[in-house]
C-alpha cells in the first residue's frame, strides 16, 4: 500500500506518468497552491494541530 502512495506523491509533484498497475487506468487531477499559503511572508508559530490544519486548508 505504501507503494501506491509513495508512487501518488511522486507523481503530484514532479508531474511524472508513473503506473500504479500495468491492469488499471486511472485519471490524475492535480490541484496547486503554495505549500504554506500566507505563512511564506507572515512566519506563524502553531500552539496545536488544529491551528496548522486551519492554514493548510485556508480558513
Amino acid at each position: 500500500l505504501n507503494v501506491v502512495a509513495d508512487k501518488l506523491v511522486v507523481l503530484g509533484s514532479r508531474f511524472e506518468n508513473y503506473t500504479i498497475s500495468p491492469y488499471c487506468d486511472y485519471n490524475v487531477e492535480v490541484l496547486t497552491r503554495p505549500d504554506v499559503l500566507d505563512n511564506v511572508k507572515h512566519w506563524q508559530v502553531f500552539k496545536n494541530d488544529a491551528q496548522v490544519l486551519r492554514l493548510l486548508q485556508n480558513q
